[in-house]
């Protein structure tokens, strides 16, 4: 609650005014107390009467307020929309102001940040420490989904870099000779069929690494393994698929 201005009343019919809540482009809403010491918040309508449609907007909340039962919203405890000083007396309900929400959503989000953060370099670590493949592999994978970090990428970049063995098709006879680019990124073949063919060998890129190592890994993480290898209270999510 802030404290009154200048300029504002210190009393509004019956109710003694403590202090602002909080103001908008309707109007301002204050801190009262009603004369049997009740808490009540009191919102006052800019200007010395308001216009026909911003009276008519307060009318319509008021009588919209009164529908609705005591449990969901402030009950009204009195309205007077008459000029000069229109308003409308609500039961007081205490909680939070915005900028205190705002605040614990911040300490919130932060502090789910730095969960994920360890969490995601705990992944790593199991990742790293896996003696079967396919699960370092789909760990790594884990930590990626939870929150992307430099740590995570290299680890699944290990992953794929590590020695496969493939056969290239497409040849109708013997392929005589081959050569990479200089980038590494393509692959010559010369054949004995008179024609040479060039092969994409690159890594995938960022967007394209979770789904390079799920393809090799040609499964997802069951439910024991996630509960043998994932940390405590992180739930099971279905990794690829």
């Amino acid at each position: 609650m802030d404290r009154l201005e200048p300029g504002d009343p210190e009393r509004i019919g019956e109710f003694w005014l403590a202090g602002r809540l909080g103001a908008g482009g309707q109007g301002v809403v204050y801190e009262a107390y009603a004369p049997d010491g009740a808490r009540v918040a009191v919102k006052v309508l800019h200007g010395a009467a308001g216009s026909p449609h911003e009276l008519e907007q307060m009318a319509a909340e008021a009588r919209a307020a009164q529908r609705v039962a005591s449990f969901c919203t402030a009950r009204i405890v009195q309205v007077r929309l008459k000029p000069p000083l229109p308003y409308i007396v609500s039961e007081y309900i205490d909680g939070l102001s915005l900028q205190a929400q705002r605040t614990a959503a911040r300490q919130r989000d932060t502090a789910t940040r730095q969960r994920d953060t360890v969490v995601s370099g705990q992944l790593v670590t199991r990742s790293e420490q896996a003696a079967d493949p396919t699960v370092a592999a789909l760990l790594a994978v884990a930590s990626r989904s939870i929150q992307r970090t430099p740590e995570n990428r290299a680890r699944l970049l290990d992953l794929l870099a590590e020695p496969e063995h493939g056969i290239i098709t497409g040849n109708a006879d013997t392929v005589l000779s081959v050569a990479f680019s200089p980038d590494g990124r393509s692959l010559a073949t010369g054949s004995a069929d008179e024609t040479a063919r060039l092969w994409d060998v690159a890594m995938p890129q960022d967007k394209d690494l979770v789904g390079a190592v799920c393809k090799a890994a040609g499964r997802t993480l069951t439910r024991q393994e996630w509960a043998e290898y994932a940390p405590s209270g992180i739930e099971y999510r279905n990794l690829c698929p």
